[in-house]
Parts: C-alpha cells; sequence; structure tokens
C-alpha cells in the first residue's frame, strides 16, 4: 500500500491535471475530484488515505471531502498525468525495467542475466536498479493473436505496464531502458502498437529496446563468419516471418524445422501436461524434443541456433550443440546486455566465448525415437534419415548433402572445417 501510495501521489504536486481520475474497485467512477476544487488544482483523491498524509503531499489550503465508496484503487488509472513540458533525454545510468509475464519464468531468466553480465564492486548497492514487473493475467496469449484466432493485442496490456514502470521511475526523478522477453510478442503487429503506446503514455521515461534486433547485433560481432542460422520458435513467431526479415536484412540463410514438425515444436512449448511454459523444472520429453529438432538443425548446415522462444534455454542450457560448434543463441542474453549497454556501458562485462564441449555420450543418448511426439499426420517422412543415433556415434556421412560423402569421425574440427567448405 505504501509503494502505491507514493506512486500516486510523490512529486506531483504541481502535476495534477483536471484529468486525473480513479477507478475504484467497487464501481467505475469518472471522475474522484472535489467540487470545491478550482480545475486548475482538482486532483483525485484515493479512499484510504489519511488526511495528514495529503496535507503533507499536497500544499491543501482547503477542505477535503473525502470520497465514499473507495475501498481500492487501480493505480495504473489513479496516476495524474504528467504534463508535456517535461522532455528531457534519456539519461544513462537509470533504472531496468523488465516487462514480465511473458511467460514468468522468461522474466525471472532476464534478470538473472542482467544480474550475471553487470560489474560490481561485489556489493549489492552496485547493482542495477531493476523493476521486474510481471503481469500475466493482463497478457493475453502472443501467438493466439498473432495467428488470428484472438483479437486482444497484448500490446495493450504490456504498454499499460509501462505506464506503471514510468510512473515509479518519475516517482524517483529518474528514466528507464525496458525489454520484454518474449519472442512472438515482437512480431509486427504487436510490437509496433506497444511502441506507439509507449511513446504516448510514457514520454522519454522509458526507452524500449528490441530483443530481435539485438540478436541479429550479438550474432554479427560474435559469429561474423556464420551465414545459415536455424530458428526454433512458436508457430507464431514463425509465421509472422520476423526473423526472416531480419535474416534478409542481415544477410543470413533462415533454417526451421519441417513444416510438419512445427506442431510438435509449438507443442513442447505450449504442452500443458509437460512443456516448458507449464511445467518448471523441465522435464525430460521437453528437452529431448528440443534436442532432436536442434539435431535435425545441426544436420541441415545451421552453423548457430537461435533458440526462439525465451524459455526453450531452460531445455538446453548447453551454449553449444553437444559434439559441435554450433552455437546456441539465447535472445534473452543478447537482451539482457543490451539493456546493461544502454543503461549504463561502463558496467557491462566482456562476454566470453565457452570452449567447445566434448561429445557427451550421456547427452548423446538422449537422442532416441522416444524424443519425438507421434502423433498421427505430423510424422516426418525422413525423420530416420536425420534422427539416427548410429550416425550420431559412428560419423556424419551424408549429414550435410554435397559437403561430406564419407563418413569420418564426428569431431568439433570436422565441423569446423566444414562450415568454411
Amino acid at each position: 500500500a505504501d509503494i502505491v501510495r507514493d506512486i500516486k501521489l510523490s512529486n506531483y504536486r504541481s502535476k495534477a491535471r483536471t484529468r486525473s481520475r480513479s477507478q475504484s474497485a467497487c464501481g467505475d467512477f469518472t471522475s474522484m475530484r472535489t467540487e470545491d476544487f478550482d480545475s486548475a488544482s482538482a486532483i483525485a483523491i484515493p479512499g484510504g488515505f489519511r488526511r495528514s498524509f495529503l496535507e503533507t503531499k499536497f500544499s491543501l489550503e482547503r477542505e477535503i471531502k473525502p470520497c465514499i465508496f473507495t475501498a481500492a484503487c487501480l493505480f495504473d488509472t489513479a496516476l495524474p498525468e504528467i504534463t508535456q513540458d517535461r522532455q528531457e533525454d534519456f539519461t544513462k545510468g537509470n533504472i531496468i525495467g523488465i516487462g514480465g509475464g511473458v511467460g514468468p519464468a522468461a522474466g525471472v531468466a532476464l534478470h538473472s542475466k542482467i544480474i550475471e553480465n553487470t560489474v560490481t564492486d561485489g556489493t549489492d548497492q552496485s547493482h542495477f536498479e531493476v523493476y521486474h514487473l510481471s503481469r500475466s493475467n493482463d497478457l493475453p496469449d502472443r501467438t493466439r493473436f498473432v495467428l488470428g484466432l484472438s483479437e486482444q493485442n497484448p500490446a495493450d496490456g504490456l504498454a499499460r505496464t509501462m505506464n506503471a514502470l514510468s510512473a515509479a521511475c518519475s516517482s524517483f526523478g529518474q528514466c528507464a531502458v525496458a525489454g520484454v522477453p518474449c519472442n512472438t510478442f515482437h512480431a509486427p503487429p504487436i510490437w509496433q502498437s506497444f511502441v506507439e503506446q509507449v511513446k504516448v503514455t510514457c514520454g522519454s521515461h522509458v526507452k524500449v529496446v528490441h530483443m530481435l534486433e539485438e540478436t541479429m547485433e550479438y550474432i554479427k560481432a560474435m559469429l561474423p563468419g556464420v551465414k545459415r542460422i536455424g530458428v526454433m520458435s512458436t508457430t507464431g513467431t514463425r509465421q509472422s516471418k520476423v526473423y526472416d526479415q531480419l535474416f534478409q536484412d542481415y544477410g543470413y540463410d533462415c533454417l526451421y524445422v519441417p513444416e510438419d514438425r512445427q506442431a510438435d515444436l509449438h507443442d513442447t512449448i505450449y504442452n500443458k501436461e509437460w512443456g516448458i511454459k507449464a511445467i518448471f523444472p523441465v522435464t525430460k520429453q521437453a528437452r529431448q524434443n528440443f534436442l532432436g529438432f536442434a539435431h535435425y538443425l545441426v544436420k541441415q548446415g545451421a552453423e548457430a541456433i537461435i533458440l526462439g522462444c525465451t524459455e526453450i534455454p531452460l531445455a538446453l542450457p548447453e551454449s553449444m550443440f553437444p559434439g559441435t560448434m554450433v552455437v546456441m543463441v539465447d535472445p534473452v542474453m543478447a537482451l539482457a546486455r543490451a539493456l546493461i549497454r544502454e543503461a549504463d556501458s561502463s558496467k557491462l562485462k566482456p562476454l566470453v566465448m565457452d570452449e567447445p564441449p566434448e561429445s557427451d555420450d550421456e547427452v548423446m543418448s538422449e537422442f532416441s525415437d522416444k524424443a519425438w511426439p507421434s502423433s498421427p499426420g505430423r510424422h516426418h517422412e525422413c525423420k530416420e534419415e536425420w534422427l539416427d543415433e548410429r550416425a550420431l556415434e559412428e560419423g556424419w556421412e551424408t549429414f550435410i548433402e554435397g559437403r561430406c560423402t564419407e563418413g569420418p569421425r564426428r569431431t568439433s574440427d570436422l565441423h569446423l572445417s566444414l562450415i568454411h567448405i
């Protein structure tokens, strides 16, 4: 209650305007202003605040007529509107905001990576101020909207979240740089609406970072020789072609799993019994599925794989695909580093690439036919060609058509030589 109270009233002595309003939990009141105030100084008075507190926050000389029937207020609509004359530029060194709840585990992962990549002096106080707002109930499913199965644009709910972030930052006289850890949310129909709303409601107080563009820059900087990139994503992200457009702009070739396996990939994300959004920690079945999908992309010549749903890294925490030099690119890592860079570049740790992992028999043993759903009508007719444990153990043989006709041992050196042919 104290936080909500301060967000509503702190630093707004001269900022309150006639359009400030409140909505009661008991009813929808178009205005909660008292009639005795003139229009220039009228303010909303949420119920439950002591008169002494209001007199402290505002230099009130007239009698306050408290509003009745106001048990609780929704702070995102109770805030006075900030005057437009405050147009200071974004200042580095301020707050980092996380538009969470898309899903909740992805926001936690982003927060964790921000901490991991921040330079500190070893004290709590040297970390960034991070406002993690996870409001899942106000964020409809992104894929359903992109596929035309829902008319509720998730941009609206997350714009309200950014409005709350803006109010919280303004109460401390600061600005924020914010990101959304969801690939599908960056589909143009959602992202463009979101950015427009944030500009209108937050002005210069909140700067948003585009996670997918930062992922492209991350690959460009860290993997300059890569040309063929695989993507594992939700069906919504794939059909929006948001990665296809970015790949074209950056000169990359985009690889996906076969279309008749995309439904299985999507189900591994959303399945309510064992999918990565539903169960934490990740189930064995979900991990096996993602290993299989990644294995297919590797065999198609992918030199890097984007884990294009922000929960997939929970199932595939390896930095490289086992036994290869194929880098597993985590967009959440790219976003975390971009947020730190925009907030204060001097606090961004240098990025060190991990050494390529050796082939791990225990990890490789996770590949099996059981790893793939056997849903009727969704079975890939060439599955045996690319999900073959013998090929993993004995050699690559024809795993990249036209590149390798022999069957040498599968090693990192071999893969490194193949991708540069």
